[in-house]
C-alpha cells in the first residue's frame, strides 16, 4: 500500500470507528479508563494490520503511538464540538491526519526520541 492509499484508510477506518461504537461521553467516564487504554492498544495494532502493516521493528511502536493520538484526540474533539453528522469532526480527522501521514517525517521524529530516551538511560 502506497502511503496515500495508506493515509486514507486509516482515516476510513478510524471514521467508521469513532462513528459506531457509541456515544464518547460513555468511554470517557473514570472507571472506564484501564480498559479504554487496553482496547485502544488493541484496536491500533488491528487497525494496522488491516491496512497492510507488518513492520517489526521500532516503526511498529511508533506507528502504533501516532495512530493511538489521532484516535484519542478525535474522540476528544467530538467530545468537545458538535455539528450536524460530525462534520466538524471528520474535517478534524482529515486535519490530522494529513499532518500525521507525513509519516516519514513523524515517524523519524518519534524514533529519535525515542532512541534519546534510551540512551539517556530513561528507558
Amino acid at each position: 500500500m502506497d502511503e496515500s492509499s495508506n493515509s486514507q484508510g486509516i482515516e476510513d477506518i478510524l471514521n467508521t470507528r469513532t462513528t459506531n461504537v457509541g456515544p464518547p461521553e460513555q468511554k470517557a467516564q473514570p472507571v472506564n479508563v484501564p480498559t479504554s487504554f487496553k482496547q485502544r492498544a488493541i484496536l491500533v495494532d488491528e487497525i494496522w494490520h488491516a491496512a497492510g502493516d507488518n513492520a517489526s521493528d521500532i516503526d511498529w511502536y511508533a506507528k502504533r503511538t501516532v495512530l493511538a493520538r489521532l484516535y484519542l484526540t478525535t474522540e476528544i474533539y467530538m467530545l468537545t464540538y458538535t455539528s450536524p453528522d460530525f462534520h466538524d469532526t471528520w474535517a478534524f480527522l482529515d486535519a490530522r491526519v494529513k499532518n500525521a501521514f507525513d509519516l516519514k517525517k513523524t515517524i523519524q521524529e518519534l524514533h529519535q526520541t525515542l532512541l534519546g530516551i534510551i540512551l539517556r538511560g530513561g528507558y
